[in-house]
């Protein structure tokens, strides 16, 4: 929401752009990468392979009035949690822990054009 606010409303196009978002825009690497990198998994890896998976939903709705429920950001590798689950942030800002990754399997069946994927 704060990319939002400094970007004139508009989503951030890819989540290197949203992790690199502060109040003047402009962060080191480093610390792009470490807001790239679940704490389970306790080591930084390049942007490219981000722990995230971030989704642009105004590239694939067209509209930057995105519904408050669909998730917006969402961990790639269950594995950082021990196969447990992953943690879903959804568009309206609300945080879950989302167990074996099932609400998000539910929300990619009736959303196949997200192409909403992760590793087991």
């Amino acid at each position: 929401m704060l990319f939002q606010v400094t970007h004139d409303g508009h989503w951030p196009s890819d989540i290197v752009s949203l992790a690199a978002a502060d109040a003047d825009g402009h962060l080191p690497p480093s610390m792009i990468n470490a807001r790239l990198t679940c704490p389970g998994r306790g080591e930084a890896d390049d942007p490219q392979t981000s722990d995230y998976i971030y989704i642009n939903w105004k590239s694939l709705l067209s509209t930057n009035n995105i519904p408050g429920d669909f998730p917006l950001i969402y961990d790639r590798h269950s594995s950082n949690h021990h196969g447990w689950g992953i943690n879903v942030m959804r568009v309206d800002g609300t945080c879950f822990w989302d167990f074996r990754g099932r609400w998000l399997k539910a929300f990619a069946k009736t959303n196949s054009n997200a192409n909403l994927s992760f590793d087991e």
